[in-house]
């Protein structure tokens, strides 16, 4: 073999590598799109589901936007709703703290269109229900505003002519 045909096949299947890595990361970004989309979808309907106040949902809000606006512990959420009718939520948290940030995110939204419900129903119930039309309208809210966010920078590999 000469060094020509050598430098070939390994360019050639360097590509071939390349192009295999691509067609994986493709494929995890699906699957943790999807794996989002169902927690999204777990998340909305429990929130929706759980019996609270007007005021309780507000509470919710209010905590978990200060800890998004603040950049707080995640774990700082825990110790605030421990004790009212989210408390379910603490099991969910994440704990890396950037996906628990993109979690509290998608919570704040959540809480917001529920909250944007309950009001426009003006029923004179303490505690309000949700539809499972009304759920889905959620959704589409959330991922709306996801798709409205920018992507997360991702680490590149670094060049090696620089100096």
């Amino acid at each position: 073999m000469t060094s020509r045909h050598i430098s070939n096949v390994a360019v050639n299947q360097a590509i071939r590598m390349h192009q295999q890595s691509g067609h994986t990361a493709r494929q995890n970004m699906m699957r943790q799109q999807m794996m989002q989309r169902q927690l999204l979808l777990q998340v909305a309907q429990q929130v929706a589901a759980t019996p609270a106040t007007l005021e309780e949902y507000q509470e919710l809000a209010d905590v978990v936007q200060e800890v998004r606006d603040q950049r707080l512990e995640p774990l700082q959420v825990a110790a605030r709703i421990e004790d009212g009718p989210f408390n379910w939520l603490i099991q969910l948290l994440p704990d890396n703290k950037d996906q628990a940030y993109q979690f509290i995110s998608m919570l704040v939204t959540i809480v917001a269109a529920v909250i944007a419900i309950l009001t426009s129903q003006r029923t004179p119930e303490p505690k309000q229900a949700i539809t499972p039309e009304q759920v889905e309208h959620i959704i589409e809210k959330v991922i709306e505003h996801q798709d409205q966010q920018p992507e997360p920078p991702t680490a590149t590999a670094p060049e090696c002519d620089k100096p």
